[in-house]
């Protein structure tokens, strides 16, 4: 993707949060407002647009076996990595080497 597609992808992001910061700036639409905006996009918008692309792609380069078992054999390896480390130094509690865990998958 060349520069000039990417910035078509993104111009269209940026007006509507440069617009969502200038609505909020000058308090044209009101904090309560802002939840109904928000349930809107999150709830309704961005599945609709996500349904609408997973639809129209190829579902088999999607959802490559290879990739995902790579992806998958490397979080179980950074996993091991991560719980050994932790309990290493001496971090004994379920909760703690959890949290590590979690943070070094991601």
């Amino acid at each position: 993707m060349g520069g000039a597609a990417a910035l078509e992808k993104l111009v269209p992001v940026l007006l509507a949060f440069g617009g969502g910061v200038l609505l909020a700036r000058r308090k044209i639409v009101p904090a309560e407002a802002s939840k109904a905006f928000s349930d809107y996009a999150f709830l309704f918008a961005v599945p609709c647009y996500l349904f609408g692309n997973i639809y129209a792609s190829d579902l088999a380069a999607l959802f490559d076996r290879r990739a995902i078992g790579g992806y998958a054999a490397a979080a179980a390896l950074a996993s091991a990595v991560v719980a050994a480390a932790a309990v290493a130094r001496g971090r004994r509690d379920p909760r703690e080497v959890a949290l590590r865990v979690m943070a070094g998958v991601q």
